[in-house]
């Protein structure tokens, strides 16, 4: 995860900064922009509305009991490994990886180069969205210090600050990143099949983290 926040940063500077391929205009407003998105997430994680609070309460409700299935679910997905399986959940190897992230750049630079605005907003809006998810995945991913299923120290080894890649498995950097791409994505166009289609990618990259082994499914 610190690799694709890496490339996340990059890309991100690259698309603010480069002055030859935007007015000084467009680039303060980029910039102003990124700044009040930062900003209000803050905010809303430090004084929650009531129903960012109750957001909370569900949520965190919803991953405690989840706990209760990952052993069950991580065994299940160890014992139905097949070629058609491997072929389906292959999909982390591109969405949620540092893919997902150069796609924003080529989002943004394609609707620069075509004039398209819209297409230069998907570009600088999954940026952003990458960024802030990024850097709260590896501060979450730290705090807990979870075992990952390979490890075999079960589901509930938690070792905070280890800053080791064994115990980062709370919660996943892949799943994460596809979910924040295609949030915007999904957003960017109202019709239900392209919101499905993004969405879906979304879980199947989820799933594909545990199948693979390297994530548990709270």
């Amino acid at each position: 995860m610190k690799k694709q926040l890496f490339y996340s940063v990059i890309i991100f500077a690259f698309l603010l900064s480069d002055g030859r391929a935007q007015s000084r205009e467009e680039f303060k407003d980029d910039v102003m922009e990124t700044g009040d998105v930062g900003v209000g997430l803050w905010k809303a994680m430090i004084h929650p509305s009531k129903s960012i609070q109750i957001g909370y309460l569900v949520g965190g409700s919803v991953v405690a009991l989840s706990f209760l299935a990952d052993q069950s679910i991580a065994d299940f997905s160890q014992l139905h490994q097949n070629e058609t399986a491997d072929k389906v959940f292959g999909i982390d190897k591109y969405y949620g990886s540092v893919y997902t992230i150069a796609g924003s750049g080529a989002l943004y630079l394609t609707g620069f180069l075509s004039g398209s605005q819209k297409v230069k907003d998907m570009g600088l809006h999954t940026a952003q969205a990458l960024l802030y998810t990024g850097i709260l995945t590896i501060v979450t991913k730290e705090l807990f210090g979870r075992a990952r299923p390979y490890t075999d120290l079960g589901p509930y080894h938690f070792s905070p600050f280890s800053f080791t890649e064994k115990r980062r498995s709370f919660f996943s950097g892949h799943t994460s990143t596809a979910f924040a791409f295609s949030t915007v994505m999904a957003g960017e166009i109202d019709n239900i099949f392209w919101q499905i289609f993004w969405y879906g990618a979304a879980v199947l990259t989820a799933g594909a983290r545990i199948y693979h082994n390297n994530h548990w499914f709270s």
